[in-house]
């Protein structure tokens, strides 16, 4: 091998480093300062910004593109020096730096290849949870979950050393694949896919009370009892009510019960028939009218009696008893008086709500 003056004044120039001692071992080996350590640093420096990855440098054939591409494809020593720091086998590098030097032979070398940096583009953007097709030499497989990026697919299956990904297939199965076999325009064509299905999600609006009919439809497939009668559907009849009672009797997906003898309604109820003239006696009724889609309540009562002393008659100052029917809402809130009848729920006042709301459904009779 012959050199000209020239060469070698360049090559005494590259080796001397500051302070002005020629770096004669590195520029014989190929090694700064004649230390692998320094090479290696080198090189992830390199691999980090080639990749566009802190793991950048973890792979057999980004390290073999740089090998060649440094001039070091024949320094066997500083293969298998490099290969076991990286964890890398000498057989998998030589082969991958033959395959390297090869491409940089025919002009066609890693770094200036328009293909190699296309898949380095699509293996940086395709990310875990990404849909695609994988087009492989001998399969093809659709609608392919990506799970995990690797650096080096090599280390997860048979394939050639290189970027890919291991994927879950629609069946569960999971398969490794190289970014070479991946489909781009599958990658779009998904990504597209979902997010027009993500804007209808989104357009879906439900307003509060559906969302209340649904949670109350919810709850009722869960804890529903054997027997249950929606008392405003056209099926409801006295039979079907007094079968379902007390736990099965809903209104609009709520208990009935719940709805009127609960500690507040009964309170805002009896607070209710005070003021109409009424301190004692007791609740014996309840129906529903579907045809106003209202309820009933019956009680009852004695009539406040003034004696004169400030003292209130009632039962024990011989009042009569007396029926008092009062309508509420269907939330249970009291909103008038439909009458009063004397002697009491049974029969006298039963026969007065009948007589005024003949469609009326006996829910409760006490």
């Amino acid at each position: 091998m012959r050199i000209t003056k020239r060469q070698l004044q360049s090559l005494i120039s590259e080796a001397m480093p500051p302070g002005g001692v020629p770096d004669v071992v590195g520029a014989v080996t190929g090694v700064p300062q004649g230390n692998i350590q320094n090479l290696i640093d080198e090189y992830k420096e390199w691999a980090v910004e080639y990749m566009g990855t802190p793991s950048g440098a973890n792979s057999t054939s980004v390290m073999a593109t740089w090998i060649v591409l440094k001039g070091l494809s024949e320094q066997h020593d500083i293969h298998e020096d490099m290969a076991e720091e990286f964890g890398f086998t000498h057989e998998d590098l030589m082969r991958e730096i033959k395959h390297a030097q090869k491409e940089h032979d025919a002009g066609r070398s890693l770094s200036e290849s328009a293909r190699a940096g296309e898949l380095m583009l699509i293996w940086n953007e395709l990310q875990e949870g990404d849909l695609i097709d994988v087009d492989s030499d001998y399969n093809f497989y659709s609608r392919v979950r990506i799970i995990q990026k690797l650096e080096d697919v090599s280390r997860e299956s048979g394939l050639d050393p290189g970027p890919g990904f291991i994927g879950k297939e629609a069946s569960g199965d999971e398969i490794v694949f190289s970014v070479e076999d991946v489909d781009p325009d599958s990658y779009e064509k998904y990504a597209m896919a979902e997010t027009k299905k993500y804007k209808r999600k989104k357009a879906m609006k439900i307003t509060n009370g559906q969302l209340k009919s649904l949670i109350r439809e919810a709850i009722l497939e869960q804890t529903a009892p054997a027997n249950v009668v929606e008392i405003t559907s056209p099926e409801a009849s006295e039979q079907t009510i007094s079968a379902a009672w007390p736990d099965g009797v809903m209104y609009n997906g709520e208990k009935v019960f719940d709805i009127f003898y609960s500690g507040n309604a009964m309170d805002a109820a009896w607070s209710f028939v005070e003021r109409e003239g009424y301190s004692d006696g007791q609740e014996s009724y309840l129906g529903y009218d579907p045809d106003m889609d209202v309820f009933f309540m019956g009680f009852d009562v004695f009539p406040d009696d003034d004696d004169g002393f400030g003292g209130g008659g009632g039962l024990a100052a011989g009042g009569e008893m007396e029926s008092l029917v009062i309508e509420l809402r269907g939330d249970g809130t009291p909103m008038e008086v439909l009458g009063s009848f004397p002697g009491g729920m049974y029969p006298a006042g039963l026969k007065g709500i009948k007589a005024e709301v003949p469609g009326i459904l006996n829910v409760r009779l006490d």
